[in-house]
């Protein structure tokens, strides 16, 4: 008897020693920066979802014939590719036109 309320002792200690482990493990992750992870995951995603609709959207145009539609569909989505893979440019562009209408 004595012996199966040591052992209870035992898993009740286990068992809130665990539970300690990762609730304290689990707080460290709060430090963690969700909303810029997120951004750069949904620009990473949107990436190539518009690489695959400009690649889509070239193909259809050239089976029509249409190389002048293709070749500004190719232009503009690099452009756009451009400016989703460093978004940073495209406020230093709006710095710089800024501060020059300022002068």
């Amino acid at each position: 008897m004595k012996e199966q309320k040591n052992w209870k002792r035992q898993r009740a200690f286990l068992m809130a020693s665990a539970m300690m482990t990762l609730l304290f493990t689990n707080g460290i992750m709060v430090s963690a920066n969700y909303g810029q992870n997120a951004a750069n995951w949904m620009l990473d995603q949107v990436f190539w979802v518009i690489l695959v609709a400009v690649v889509i959207v070239t193909a259809m145009a050239a089976v029509k014939r249409n190389f002048t539609g293709a070749l500004i569909t190719v232009i503009v989505g690099a452009v756009v590719l451009y400016f989703v893979k460093n978004p940073t440019k495209l406020s230093d562009i709006g710095d710089t036109i800024m501060t020059t209408i300022l002068k």
